[in-house]
């Protein structure tokens, strides 16, 4: 009898590919056997020897799993030459927006679940697959409950995201319907909003995200990310761990939900590399002036004559689903994966279309295609 599937997601590039390995097996050692679990990795500038280190993990020959690894071929590079969606390398990378389109790149799928790589899996990911989306809800998330003692980032979110403090969700665990995240052309809206507004974000996907899904995201239990936290205790039992931010127990000592992390790296093996990591020098001091940095940054963004809020209240336009002008989308041709401008003088391609028809028809905007 054959079992049903579950796809996973990840997005990774080779800095983060050692702690992506940790929680490849944790979520596998932790698997129901009911299931079979293919797990897709979008990659960003990847080595081969990082590449066959993940394909041949010991724990995929333990489990009905299959891993597939995706590269992204530098698909978004124009985001990151935008003034307001640069990216801060010790925390950010380009990676973070590539789940935005999993929809579109696996049509095979109607669900699905998104980790990021800096996760650990503890409890049995069947169970938070097995919640149920509907037709209401674009995806499934965890509060961020990090913000709750962070007034400038709760004032952030309420007057420039424009959403309740206590809906705003972290992006680093998703519950996809991804089903209906193609219906409404999700990725296009994105596209759309992201090269007319050029919005000022603190938390770059994340906040498109929750301006984005507000109103049709399923809150799931606070277990399903528990996020260490400064003056927050840790939660008894968790079921995924994400180490958000700076608090990465390779970097520093005595982070909360630590003993989780080792326990699977101890298998990894990248555990060498991860160790030598862990040894390095990291400045604390820098982190937390950065991190002070954002916090000033959230303090001051609501001033700004363009935010999430200001924009749904004047077009309706922030909202997946409303009318946009969809100029760009994400196609698959000959040369990889690519944004594309669509020529507004001919109907839209399909979203597959073979590269000598985006030739003739839309403007590449990013790719890897050599001149002649």
């Amino acid at each position: 009898m054959t079992k049903p599937i579950i796809p996973i997601f990840y997005t990774a590039d080779d800095t983060y590919a050692p702690y992506l390995s940790v929680s490849i097996i944790s979520l596998l050692k932790n698997a129901s056997p009911d299931y079979t679990y293919e797990i897709y990795v979008v990659y960003e500038k990847m080595s081969i020897k990082t590449l066959t280190k993940l394909k041949t993990l010991k724990v995929l020959r333990e489990k009905d799993a299959h891993i597939h690894l995706k590269p992204m071929k530098e698909v978004l590079g124009f985001l990151t030459e935008r003034p307001n969606t640069r990216l801060n390398a010790s925390m950010f990378t380009l990676t973070i927006y590539y789940r935005i389109f999993i929809a579109q790149m696996f049509p095979q799928y109607e669900k699905g679940i998104y980790l990021d790589s800096d996760t650990v899996v503890v409890g049995d990911i069947s169970e938070m697959y097995s919640v149920n989306l509907g037709k209401k809800y674009l995806l499934g998330a965890v509060n961020d409950f990090s913000i709750k003692k962070n007034k400038p980032f709760m004032r952030y979110v309420e007057e420039y995201v424009g959403i309740p403090r206590d809906e705003y969700f972290n992006s680093g665990v998703l519950l996809l319907n991804l089903e209906e995240l193609r219906r409404l052309r999700f990725d296009e809206h994105f596209l759309y909003l992201m090269v007319r507004y050029d919005f000022d974000t603190v938390a770059p996907d994340q906040d498109y995200l929750n301006a984005m899904c507000y109103s049709r995201v399923k809150l799931l239990p606070s277990k399903w990310d528990a996020m260490p936290a400064k003056d927050i205790p840790p939660m008894k039992d968790p079921g995924i761990v994400h180490y958000n931010l700076y608090f990465k127990p390779w970097h520093y000592d005595d982070i909360d939900y630590e003993v989780y992390f080792w326990r699977y790296a101890s298998n990894s093996p990248f555990l060498k590399q991860i160790n030598k990591v862990k040894a390095e020098p990291h400045d604390l001091n820098r982190d937390m002036e950065f991190l002070g940095q954002m916090m000033a940054h959230a303090d001051k963004a609501h001033d700004n004559k363009i935010t999430f809020k200001k924009i749904f209240e004047d077009t309706d336009e922030i909202r997946a689903g409303r009318p946009s002008n969809k100029e760009y989308k994400i196609v698959e041709t000959g040369w990889g994966w690519h944004v594309v401008k669509v020529t507004l003088s001919l109907p839209l391609l399909p979203l597959k279309p073979i590269a000598g028809a985006v030739k003739k028809s839309a403007e590449i905007l990013t790719g890897t295609r050599k001149k002649k």
